[in-house]
């Protein structure tokens, strides 16, 4: 809180979540925020280990039953924007399952 010789809080109008001046000014911290933490070579380094993670193959896929099936939605680096998958749970316990592809957004978005 900062709160000015008359005992007012110089930053009471922030209250007003909603309000021009407030948004204005969240985006402003947020931008200088994100020039700080994004120009170090820690921030490209750990960026570049996040995305080989998720872009790797080598990730236990979690799945949700529906009906006899397991789904997954799975991402990699050939399907930045994924697709559904099921297989059969006898397959899953499998060293090399056997996924069947449900919907492809990849493909569906090239059409």
């Amino acid at each position: 809180m900062n709160i000015d010789p008359h005992g007012t809080d110089t930053y009471l109008w922030l209250e007003d979540i909603d309000g021009d001046d407030a948004l204005a000014w969240v985006h402003e911290k947020n931008a200088d925020a994100e020039k700080a933490l994004t120009r170090s070579a820690r921030f490209a380094a750990i960026e570049s280990d996040i995305k080989d993670v998720l872009d790797s193959d080598a990730k236990i896929p979690g799945v949700g039953k529906i009906g006899e099936h397991f789904y997954n939605f799975w991402r990699d680096g050939e399907h930045a924007r994924g697709y559904w998958r099921r297989t059969t749970w006898d397959s899953y316990l499998t060293p090399d399952t056997e996924w069947e592809t449900v919907l492809d957004l990849d493909a569906l978005n090239a059409q």
